[in-house]
């Protein structure tokens, strides 16, 4: 007799997002303006979350944050994106939002790996973003992996990015220095990463 046993990472990752929720909902509870209606569309969101419905809850969430015009930071920007491409929900009000951390504005970087994530599912590729630490020159990156190499872009405040990629164990690793102008340039960085990993470069 088969027994259905729950996916140990679906439930990961919903407590992952549970968390980010309620640490917006903490935040937003000690505000001295008035934040009431937030936080209880918040509860809302959070019972959804745990009744399995994430996609409902981020729908409810992005439409009030912006809504609300709440500021959140790059990194609980990087995991709601992630959350909402799991569950195949659009993110991108939240690039209308103030995000910032630090120094950092990564909104035009997430967004334009947003529009791509799609792609890289349908491609079988594995991808991860993270904030760095809150340093004087902050910075974020993106893993991106496939079955024939891997590789890695990290962006800094600054405007610089670092290309790192390879093609698994034993074989020569690559790595570029860019320093960008314009989102053009940062879009044509994420071109060339993908390239190099599916081994089309």
């Amino acid at each position: 007799m088969s027994v259905d046993r729950p996916n140990v990472r679906v439930i990961s990752e919903r407590q992952s997002l549970s968390n980010t929720m309620q640490g917006l909902r903490v935040r937003f509870g000690e505000a001295s303006d008035d934040s009431v209606d937030l936080v209880s569309r918040l509860d809302t969101c959070l019972g959804l979350v745990e009744a399995g419905e994430e996609g409902v809850a981020l729908e409810i969430l992005f439409a009030n944050l912006y809504e609300f015009g709440v500021a959140i930071s790059a990194k609980e920007a990087a995991q709601l994106m992630h959350a909402a491409a799991r569950v195949d929900v659009s993110s991108s009000e939240l690039y209308l939002v103030d995000v910032s951390d630090a120094g950092i504005s990564p909104g035009p970087f997430l967004s334009q790996v947003e529009r791509r994530t799609a792609s890289w599912n349908l491609a079988s590729l594995k991808w991860k973003v993270t904030l760095g630490e809150a340093t004087q020159k902050p910075s974020v990156w993106l893993d991106l992996t496939s079955e024939r190499g891997d590789g890695r872009l990290i962006l800094w405040s600054s405007g610089e990015v670092e290309l790192i990629w390879g093609r698994g164990p034993g074989c020569e690793s690559h790595q570029e220095h860019r320093d960008l102008t314009s989102e053009l340039g940062l879009e044509m960085c994420l071109d060339d990463l993908e390239r190099a990993v599916q081994g089309t470069d």
